[in-house]
């Protein structure tokens, strides 16, 4: 049986050609791993000569600006420095690390990543995971010399956790740290081993054995003294849960803290129901961009709601934007809805600039919708604003939240003070809240919009 395959199947990757690496004979550079990776292919010095560390680097710093080295030793440290102290590159040496950076270190930094170790002697280790998330570009906060053997040191500093989008714990020993701050955080916590301590740890494996059966949920391991691997890993996800968030690099701990706080608020009011809203998408373009234009701002189920609901009784086959279109070329669409304003002109603006870019039927507005470069330019027409984009991809069938004032009317009474212009930070709590509770997300909003305009209504 021949299957058909789906146009959003991408074809596979061409396969790597010669010029994609450096040929030395005793090693090959490889050139597109910064491509793939998003950073050039680090170099590990451990078991290499000098002679051969020397050319790789060399070679290396003719296609990359930036080059990192780790696990160097003295004499490796004591020849690059010869070799390269008088030449162009920036180069940065961190000794207790065993790391060489050459390049510029990164201006901005993203997220916040916490790196804890052990005892002084795991330091070595933990610099280099420190210094490598910091030269892939991540904000780091140490936390050195916490012990379980005086655990009282970890209890007293547990606000170095606040923010961190992830946690690396660096260990010998018994090994026992990573599970005791998984236990005590709620982002992922990355184990790493070292060969530190004495002849039954065996260089590290009873601390990786440790890890590996550590009962805390949401703990990773890494090889032994893998600093570098543990920052890379760590680095990714603090890179993906900073890009999720606003411009202020709202952290997942505290949307998750606040979420926690509004599901114990909701939980506790008698009368809050769940309810499902009007059938989503109409199935009709033109109630669809009605009523997406004249909620804002207005009594919904008073101006709206009426006037939606009379619309799709009168003119239920306006399937299209050019349906819609046609229609308010032969009527005036002020009669047809009994409301005069500036909300008209904006209905009229809106259908222009969805035929312009060739948007015809809601499932077509709704994919559309779900690009962010789309949104943008959505929300470069005068009078469309965050709330009213989301809103829209709500009535073609996006599961989403649409905060309004309710919603940070909802956020205060709980506790948790937000702003008006806080639109994305209020938008993530939300979600999350919502997707904490298995809620459908357009659920949770027409539910808690319900909520609140029925409290308003009763002032």
């Amino acid at each position: 049986m021949k299957i058909k395959q789906s146009k959003s199947v991408k074809k596979p990757s061409t396969p790597l050609r010669a010029d994609d690496y450096i040929d030395l004979g005793f090693a090959k550079y490889d050139l597109k791993r910064e491509k793939i990776k998003g950073f050039p292919e680090v170099v590990l010095a451990l078991g290499k000569n000098e002679k051969h560390l020397l050319a790789i680097i060399e070679k290396a710093l003719t296609k990359t600006k930036k080059l990192l080295i780790t696990k160097t030793n003295s004499e490796q440290i004591k020849v690059i420095k010869i070799k390269f102290s008088r030449t162009k590159y920036k180069i940065k040496y961190f000794d207790t690390a065993r790391l060489i950076f050459f390049g510029e270190m990164p201006k901005t930094k993203i997220g916040k990543i916490a790196v804890v170790c052990a005892g002084t002697a795991d330091v070595p280790i933990a610099d280099e995971a420190a210094y490598c998330c910091e030269i892939f570009g991540s904000k780091v906060e140490r936390l050195f010399d916490v012990g379980v053997a005086g655990i009282h040191r970890l209890l007293s500093n547990v606000k170095v956790f606040d923010g961190a989008n992830v946690i690396i714990v660096v260990a010998g020993m018994d090994g026992v740290l990573p599970s005791v701050v998984g236990g005590l955080v709620s982002c992922p916590v990355i184990a790493v081993p070292t060969s530190v301590g004495y002849g039954s740890s065996f260089k590290g494996l009873a601390a990786l054995l440790t890890m590996l059966n550590s009962c805390a949920i949401g703990v990773t391991v890494v090889n032994i003294d893998n600093g570098f691997g543990a920052a890379y890993q760590a680095h990714l996800i603090n890179k993906m849960v900073s890009g999720n968030f606003n411009s202020n690099n709202t952290d997942s701990i505290k949307i998750i803290g606040y979420s926690e706080k509004l599901i114990k608020y909701i939980r506790n009011l008698k009368d809050f129901e769940w309810k499902k809203s009007l059938a989503y998408p109409y199935g009709n373009m033109g109630a669809t961009l009605i009523d997406g234009i004249l909620q804002s701002a207005m009594k919904y189920k008073l101006v709206v709601e009426p006037r939606v609901k009379n619309f799709l009784r009168d003119y239920p086959k306006i399937a299209t934007t050019s349906d819609f279109n046609e229609l308010i070329k032969k009527n005036d669409l002020s009669e047809i809805l009994k409301f005069k304003g500036k909300k008209i002109d904006l209905i009229k603006s809106l259908i222009k600039f969805l035929l312009k870019e060739k948007i015809e039927t809601e499932s077509e507005f709704k994919e559309w919708l779900n690009d962010s470069e789309n949104v943008k330019k959505l929300k470069k027409i005068k009078g469309i604003k965050d709330k009213t984009a989301d809103y829209l991809s709500i009535l073609c069938g996006t599961s989403a939240n649409a905060v309004d004032r309710y919603s940070i009317r909802l956020l205060n009474n709980a506790g948790i003070k937000i702003n008006n212009d806080e639109y994305d930070l209020a938008k993530s709590i939300l979600d999350k809240t919502a997707d904490r509770l298995q809620i459908d997300r357009s659920v949770f909003d027409f539910s808690a919009w319900s909520y609140m305009e029925g409290k308003n209504k009763n002032k």
